[in-house]
């Protein structure tokens, strides 16, 4: 994940990244140039120390029942932050979260940032989502390696008078015992139509 900090008034602090255990709220809220490091008051939707969902009035259509947010103790990851620069959060935890995310997308709330909370004087100002510079928005890149039995050289599919011709060829297989050919009419829902037998090794 890469963030750009923007405004510090502290040296160089350690910021952790911990997995959020709850949903919280975004509403319309937005200091502005102007009122920087002062805030203003929390508009309906937003999440604030006491509230992941604030009412807007000053109090809560969902407390947090911790003050600060409800998130893993242990830190997904950690990076030492101090001037106006790009940071960069990375770790296998990190990676165990995001699949964690992909199998169950209902237990994705994020990550919350976490500095030097009990040191007075010690903000630091991330770009968000919303930051009209987008190349200053938040960054989360995943690589991933695909493991699989064969490596494809090319896969074509043409169309003919009797149906579609498809041609493949391999530079490597291993193990492999078979090609499935399967069959969609809306990209969701396939049908097995075909099997060639596969090189082995």
């Amino acid at each position: 994940l890469t963030l750009v900090m923007n405004k510090t008034i502290s040296t160089a602090t350690d910021v952790s990244l911990h997995r959020l255990n709850e949903a919280w709220g975004e509403g319309a809220s937005n200091a502005g140039a102007g009122a920087d490091g002062n805030g203003v008051p929390a508009q309906p939707g937003d999440a604030t120390w006491i509230c992941s969902f604030s009412d807007g009035l000053g109090g809560c259509i969902t407390s947090w029942g911790t003050s600060g947010g409800v998130f893993q103790t242990g830190a997904s990851a950690t990076t030492s932050v101090s001037g106006l620069s790009p940071y960069t959060w990375s770790s296998s935890q990190m990676v165990t979260d995001a699949q964690g995310w992909l199998n169950t997308p209902a237990a994705n709330f994020g990550w919350i940032i976490i500095g030097a909370e009990g040191t007075a004087g010690s903000a630091k100002r991330f770009s968000s989502r919303t930051n009209p510079v987008v190349a200053d928005r938040p960054t989360l890149t995943v690589t991933y390696t695909t493991v699989v039995p064969i490596s494809l050289l090319y896969f074509k599919a043409q169309a003919q008078n009797s149906g579609t011709r498809i041609t493949w060829q391999t530079a490597q297989e291993i193990n492999n015992d078979f090609f499935e050919i399967e069959y969609s009419t809306n990209a969701v829902s396939f049908i097995p139509v075909g099997k060639v037998k596969g090189a082995g090794n």
